[in-house]
């Protein structure tokens, strides 16, 4: 499913001209309400636990009503308490041990990975980066992610899963993930078999013998 910069209504940010690598990711999310419009949006600014789970909890159509959440660094009072005990509570994202969220750490891009296969149906994976070695945290989800095309790594080879993680790229990946669920079912539903009417229920025995075996034929077409 692609989206052509002109089909995009929404407000546009000072720091993300036409010309920027993410712009159409952007407006897409923008035009999704998983952002939220403004003058600036920051997209060299690293990503934060609490703003990676706003995002993919609006991406998926989560509850985002402020209510209390198991962490007691996430007040009720917090404006993202809703979308983070819903994106807790969905298995998209873990606390800590000592029952922290840590809601202003920054995110890297194999914290990313780990996120978005959770949150969406992605496929198995086998491609492999250099950097992401087999039995490492990351390296299921980041399969998972090239699979799907929603990543291909660095010109190098590498993923580079332990670098911090912009609102531009967390944005890309994140628009790539929908764009690819949203494909898949609009394929399932196309391929969804169609399931014929049943037969006409004929009482046969008011019938002659010609329109008893018309009736007959009628079914069995």
């Amino acid at each position: 499913l692609f989206f052509s910069a002109s089909q995009f209504t929404s407000a546009e940010f000072k720091d993300v001209p036409l010309s920027h690598s993410n712009y159409n990711d952007i407006q897409f999310l923008l035009d999704k309400g998983v952002i939220e419009d403004g003058t600036t949006f920051g997209v060299n600014k690293i990503v934060t636990r609490a703003e990676v789970s706003v995002m993919i909890a609006k991406s998926l159509g989560l509850d985002g009503t402020q209510r209390d959440t198991i962490f007691k660094d996430v007040p009720k009072s917090n404006k993202n308490s809703g979308y983070i005990q819903s994106a807790v509570e969905s298995g998209i994202i873990k606390g800590y041990a000592d029952g922290t969220f840590k809601p202003n750490a920054k995110v890297t891009r194999g914290h990313m990975a780990t996120f978005i296969a959770r949150a969406f149906d992605l496929p198995k994976g086998s491609k492999t980066f250099k950097d992401v070695k087999e039995g490492s945290t990351a390296y299921e989800a980041v399969s998972q992610l090239a699979a799907a095309n929603i990543t291909t790594g660095y010109n190098d080879g590498t993923f580079k899963p332990e670098d911090n993680l912009t609102r531009a790229h967390i944005s890309a990946f994140l628009a790539r993930a929908i764009k690819y669920e949203n494909a898949n079912e609009e394929k399932e539903s196309v391929e969804e078999p169609i399931i014929p009417p049943k037969p006409y229920i004929i009482d046969l025995d008011y019938l002659t013998d010609e329109e008893k075996e018309l009736a007959t034929l009628i079914n069995e077409y």
